[in-house]
């Protein structure tokens, strides 16, 4: 499961929206049930697979992490530092005012983050850094 959740992007780059939403998202989904590693993993590119989606189906996704971040069943703060180096790049996919201030929500939450990391992981989308990494 870990090289399935770890590679869910580079199958959602070649196939057509509708094929991500029918064929990989149900399987994205099951990831999200599984323990913080494999979580981890899908949250490494977690852009690329709401990116990869007609819009609505896209924002759909992010709300669902959105509240899952508010309500604490996200994962550890590893998911939380790998989602949040994304945030960045989720904010440019949706710029629309009501949306935009969402994704500025989780961002703030990230920013006020107990651990450092996820912290850090913000800074570092922001400023288009792609190493993953840090401590707690």
């Amino acid at each position: 499961m870990r090289i399935l959740a770890a590679s869910l992007h580079e199958l959602a780059k070649i196939l057509e929206p509708k094929q991500v939403e029918e064929d990989l998202l149900p399987v994205y989904r099951r990831c999200l049930t599984c323990n913080d590693e494999i979580r981890e993993r899908v949250y490494e590119h977690v852009d690329v697979i709401i990116s990869q989606v007609e819009p609505d189906v896209g924002w759909a996704v992010f709300q669902d992490l959105a509240s899952a971040w508010k309500d604490g069943s996200l994962g550890g703060w590893r998911a939380r530092e790998r989602l949040a180096l994304h945030l960045p790049k989720c904010l440019e996919m949706f710029r629309e005012v009501d949306r935009g201030t969402q994704v500025l929500e989780v961002l703030r939450d990230a920013l006020l983050d107990p651990f450092a990391a996820v912290r850090d992981g913000v800074t570092k989308g922001v400023s288009g850094e792609q190493a993953v990494g840090g401590s707690g």
